[in-house]
């Protein structure tokens, strides 16, 4: 089926060959055909659906207007004049002979002339600026893109791209974490044509939204919508009917472009970030119809909003009033961010939803070796599961996560689980060497310089009780060889990384790789990570508020405020496992080191907590 866009709505083309054309029409509410006739082509449409006023040229030569609803139908014979007026949304069916270029517009709102319009007859475009480094978004993208940031369980880029109708060319320019943008699209937007456009300046002089759009020119010599990556809306993207721009009302104009129009919401001026501006904000969506005009105004801008300074260039220039959300901003992003899949680390590792598919971002490109490391845990993970470097996807599983489900029985039947799923075979040694020290030893020394760099001042009296320092307790750890290695094993066994669906348990965000090394693992480490996990309700924690912590010159005392089923199985999880023969105190300390290696990696007061919780532990254990 072919589409051909009309600034009225569009026309999909069911059948044309060299004896007839069959079509359905779509008008929107309000909008009207040309007023036009044909010397060959004969016609008859007929209502599907919505009512229209239909003018059509009498034997007299007399205009009869004559309003028709479904079932009914009208027939134009040549040269008869004729029009269609849609007083509702409107669907027509229309089966005609084949000279569809036999068209002589009379009166045509949009400026159009004879025949056939090249452009009617391509597929529009839809082009979004995603070049640009994102930095209001701090460190939000230091290593992710800011359209690839997570709202209601979707990436930003794909709320805007799941705007857009389906037979629509998707421009894409890239630059700041283009191969992230690139792979994300491309595996949750497998069914859409999408064209990437690189850009080479995203931050040298001349750069800016205006140069990136110039670098997808070549793809925009028809009618477009440009978006810059961050806009989201709640509303139907406006039609491409005529020029327009998307508003939203504000009150510090000197932030933003502003846009004045009329009680017809034509523009009639616009200026950019002025105290003396206009009280609605250019939000960074438009549609463009007069393409020639608009890149002739923007010429070699680097701002794009440079193409709107003298509106009355255009032929006819809108303001459309969406309701925006503004997520280009780390306050405005936080704001809006509702979703149940955050973005917990400073690492830019996302997760999203896509219909019954889940996506898994992994901007240090270790996707690849999670894919591969599946293969040993298999029946125990999610199904279906393919990878490019960043990006993996598998099978959603319907469930909860036991953090959600906070079940005592369900609790102990997980352990049951894991005591008969994970950590076969086990063995003390294996081929590869220093996995111990690359792993425990130099990375915990490198995370806890991470967290003093941005705390210089370690407190030395924890929740009442003097404590060493940090550096005192890790130089009297006994590092020694004494892991129990396996294949099967997860690597970040806590839980929100398990899901529930009241008959079977599945393992999700498992581990890439073991120092370096792909497939054996610390069963000690999947224990200490489980015991962690038990005694911290890490998604209790994603609200702050959940967390008391109060610091003096030389203090913290903190607590976490709320507990739960999880909490009161500690002792289960204890005397479990000591039952399985495992060394108690052993995992104690790697907990410890693992709340060691989290707390640079999250925010104020979890990243507090988490240091002085590890101090705390250590402490017990070595003292």
């Amino acid at each position: 089926m072919k589409v051909v866009r009309k600034p009225w709505g569009k026309e999909e083309w069911l059948e044309f060959n060299d004896q007839y054309c069959y079509k359905r029409i779509y008008l929107n509410a309000g909008e009207r055909t040309s007023f036009q006739y044909h010397e060959k082509k004969k016609e008859t449409n007929y209502i599907i659906s919505g009512e229209a006023e239909i003018w059509l040229e009498d034997d007299a030569g007399e205009i009869q207007k004559t309003k028709m609803g479904v079932n009914e139908f009208f027939t134009v014979v040549p040269p008869r004049k004729h029009r269609v007026v849609a007083l509702t949304d409107l669907i027509l069916q229309e089966v005609s002979t084949p000279e569809v270029d036999d068209v002589f517009r009379i009166q045509d709102e949009w400026g159009r002339s004879d025949g056939k319009i090249d452009y009617e007859h391509q597929n529009p475009a839809f082009c979004i600026i995603a070049a640009g480094k994102g930095t209001r978004m701090e460190h939000l993208t230091e290593h992710i893109h800011k359209g690839l940031l997570p709202v209601e369980d979707k990436a930003v880029i794909s709320h805007i791209i799941d705007k857009v109708p389906i037979e629509f060319d998707i421009v894409i320019a890239i630059g700041h974490h283009g191969d992230l943008v690139k792979e994300y699209v491309t595996a949750c937007h497998s069914d859409r044509n999408v064209i990437f456009c690189d850009v080479d300046n995203i931050d040298g002089e001349g750069s800016g939204p205006g140069y990136s759009l110039r670098a997808c020119s070549h793809q925009l010599h028809r009618p477009f919508y440009f978006c810059v990556a961050d806009c989201m809306i709640r509303d139907d993207l406006p039609p491409l009917a005529t020029n327009w721009l998307g508003v939203y009302p504000t009150g510090i104009p000197e932030l933003y472009s502003t846009v004045k129009f009329d009680s017809e919401n034509n523009i009639t001026d616009f200026t950019n970030k002025c105290p003396e501006g206009f009280d609605h904000a250019f939000i960074g969506l438009a549609g463009i119809v007069d393409y020639e005009i608009f890149w002739d105004r923007l010429g070699s801008n680097s701002e794009v909003v440079a193409a709107f300074y003298d509106p009355k260039v255009y032929p006819s220039f809108k303001a459309h009033h969406l309701e925006w959300v503004d997520v280009g901003t780390i306050d405005g992003y936080l704001k809006v961010r509702n979703n149940k899949f955050s973005l917990p680390k400073t690492t830019g590792e996302a997760i999203y939803r896509t219909g019954n598919h889940c996506f898994r971002l992994f901007p240090n490109g270790t996707a690849e070796n999670r894919h591969l490391r599946s293969e040993n845990l298999s029946g125990l993970v999610p199904d279906e599961i393919c990878a490019s470097k960043h990006v993996m996807r598998y099978d959603w599983f319907e469930g909860e996560t036991l953090y959600k489900i906070d079940d005592r029985n369900v609790y102990r039947g997980f352990l049951s689980w894991c005591k008969e799923n994970l950590w076969s075979d086990p063995v003390t040694e294996i081929e590869e060497e220093g996995i111990v020290k690359k792993f425990y030893i130099e990375k915990t020394f490198d995370r806890v310089k991470q967290y003093v760099d941005k705390n210089p001042i370690e407190l030395s009296m924890v929740n009442g009780k003097e404590l060493c320092t940090i550096n005192d307790y890790l130089n009297r750890i006994d590092w020694g060889e004494r892991c129990v290695w396996t294949k099967v094993w997860h690597g970040d066994l806590q839980f929100d990384n398990v899901v529930y669906n009241g008959e079977e348990f599945r393992l999700i965000d498992w581990r890439d790789s073991f120092g370096g090394q792909l497939y054996w693992g610390d069963v000690y480490y999947d224990l200490a990570k489980l015991y962690g996990g038990t005694l911290i309700n890490y998604n209790l924690m994603r609200d702050t508020n959940n967390i008391s912590l109060t610091t003096t010159d030389d203090s913290v005392d903190f607590f976490c405020k709320h507990t739960n089923e999880l909490t009161r199985t500690l002792p289960f999880v204890e005397s479990w496992i000591a039952g399985m023969g495992y060394d108690l105190d052993r995992v104690k300390i790697l907990t410890g080191l693992i709340w060691l290696n989290m707390s640079p990696l999250h925010e104020q007061p979890f990243s507090d907590m988490l240091f002085y919780k590890a101090k705390e532990m250590l402490a017990d254990v070595i003292d």
